[in-house]
């Protein structure tokens, strides 16, 4: 959960040194042109008058946040350029790696990343942590439309998981084998929730995720393609996918309204994926209250909520957690289902959590 004293400290440019070197120090080899970029701005090359007028109103719950909107921004201003950017080679085909103090001023000198920077938030939406419904869908019983599915995404951004069964499955278990999802599910209702959903059907708004993707990243950036696609086709299909702009202090509340009008026998999933730093600590505690009651006033087996989030050491971020709320009798439990890469790909199960999850899902 965000320390709010740590939220107040973000507030504008206050702490982003601090930030920027921890990411630096964390990421090393992960992203050679971006910590290029944050070394030159640490020795001098950047935090200027020109960031805190951008950031003046704003504050930021997540120490990642900051450093992430300067990387995206620069390379979005790189992608709507093109080859005359001066980060071009490095921010958009990777063939560079060192960035020169130079070539980093020109590219501060563009408008349109103040913009960026002033404006928009980082919103990846990585469809490799549809994990979080493809495998309890499975779990739930809703593969080959053997039960209704009703699918809810806290903290869409666009909403890109919410298709994302018209994408491949990338995910292998630790021994190697397929992780077995919901394939043909029947999904009656796809519900996004987000406070500034983004609209792919906008040619700049997809670029904005297109933007957030690191460079290099060839897998990552084909599969959003294809998951931007898929969505646009399915947003020419009346109601079925719809994103609903509301703040997640109070999607518990538009669940419980959503889910009483739903068939006999469906199970309701809602899922998120890295959305807890991102949120205020009230915020947080008011969502994690009323999903507590939205599955407290669930039939038994009727409701799931699952949450893909990164686990915290020493400030550091190695992996995340796939946990699973359900209720199982007259109480809401917690079950570990596994851990995973930030963007899984490998799924490492913990040992009987996915039958406990369909015993309580399939009574």
């Amino acid at each position: 959960m965000s320390d709010p004293h740590e939220v107040d400290a973000r507030r504008g440019t206050g702490g982003f040194a601090g930030d920027l070197a921890a990411w630096a120090n964390s990421v090393r080899s992960g992203a050679p042109a971006y910590v290029g970029i944050a070394r030159l701005v640490l020795d001098g090359n950047g935090i200027d008058k020109r960031f805190a007028d951008a950031w003046a109103e704003r504050v930021f719950p997540a120490p990642f946040d900051r450093p992430l909107l300067l990387f995206a921004s620069l390379r979005h201003a790189a992608l709507v350029e093109g080859a005359a950017h001066p980060l071009h080679a490095a921010l958009v085909t990777a063939k560079q790696v060192d960035i020169s103090g130079k070539e980093l001023d020109e590219a501060l000198a563009r408008p349109e990343l103040w913009r960026s920077l002033a404006h928009r938030h980082v919103q990846t939406n990585e469809t490799s942590r549809a994990v979080a419904w493809r495998w309890p869908a499975f779990l739930g019983g809703c593969a080959n439309a053997q039960r209704p599915l009703a699918l809810f995404d806290l903290g869409a951004s666009a909403g890109l998981n919410l298709v994302a069964d018209a994408l491949d499955d990338p995910w292998l278990d630790g021994q190697g084998r397929p992780l077995p999802c919901a394939t043909s599910p029947d999904v009656i209702l796809r519900r996004g929730f987000d406070a500034r959903p983004i609209d792919v059907r906008d040619d700049d708004a997809a670029l904005w995720l297109r933007a957030c993707v690191w460079p290099g990243d060839t897998i990552r950036e084909e599969r959003l393609a294809q998951a931007i696609a898929a969505m646009r086709e399915a947003r020419k299909q009346v109601d079925k996918v719809g994103i609903e702009t509301i703040d997640l202090a109070h999607a518990g509340a538009r669940l419980i309204e959503l889910s009483s009008n739903l068939p006999p026998r469906t199970l309701s999933l809602a899922y998120q994926s890295h959305v807890r730093a991102y949120l205020p600590a009230a915020t947080l505690a008011a969502h994690r209250g009323q999903m507590d009651q939205w599955l407290s006033q669930s039939t038994a087996g009727s409701a799931v909520w699952i949450e893909l989030e990164p686990v915290l050491e020493g400030g550091r971020s190695p992996h995340a957690e796939l946990i699973a709320h359900v209720r199982d009798g007259g109480r809401v439990r917690e079950i570990l289902l596994a851990t995973c890469p930030h963007h899984p790909r490998t799924i490492a199960i913990v040992d009987g959590a996915p039958e406990e999850l369909a015993r309580l899902l399939c009574p």
